[in-house]
C-alpha cells in the first residue's frame, strides 16, 4: 500500500485525512498532525494527468470493432453496440432498438397505473 506522503519531521509514511473532501483543492495549503510523531505539518495538493495512447483503426479507415453494450434495464440496450477501439456507440438496428424501448416504457406506465390503483384502494 502506498502512503499519501511522508511527514517532513519524522519521515514516516502518512495518510492524508480527506474527511468531508478536505485537502483535495489545488492552490490551497492544508495542515495535518502526523500520526507518528505528533508534529503538525502543512501540505498542498497537486493533480496530475496521465495519458494512455491506443491504436484506433476505425479512425483510420477500418470498420468499428463493435461489442454489445450490457446494462440495466436491458431493454434500453437492444441493438446498441460500442466500438472497442474508439468507444463510439452505434445503434445497429434502429427499429429493434426503438421497439424495445417503447415496450419497456409502456410496461413501466402500466405498472405505474396499477400501483396508483392499488394505492387509491387502501
Amino acid at each position: 500500500m502506498f502512503a499519501d506522503t511522508q511527514c517532513p519531521y519524522c519521515e514516516k509514511d502518512v495518510e492524508i485525512n480527506h474527511d468531508d473532501g478536505y485537502g483535495y483543492a489545488e492552490d490551497e495549503t492544508y495542515t495535518q498532525e502526523c500520526t507518528h510523531c505528533g508534529m503538525t505539518f502543512s501540505y498542498t495538493t497537486a493533480v496530475t494527468y496521465s495519458y494512455e495512447p491506443a491504436k484506433a483503426p476505425c479512425q483510420n479507415g477500418e470498420k468499428h470493432n463493435l461489442q454489445q453494450i450490457k446494462g440495466c434495464p436491458s431493454e434500453l440496450f437492444v441493438a446498441k453496440m460500442r466500438c472497442k477501439w474508439c468507444s463510439e456507440e452505434i445503434i445497429v438496428d434502429q427499429k429493434a432498438h426503438d421497439n424495445a424501448r417503447k415496450a419497456y416504457f409502456e410496461e413501466l406506465s402500466i405498472r405505474s397505473e396499477q400501483a396508483q390503483t392499488i394505492a387509491t384502494r387502501r
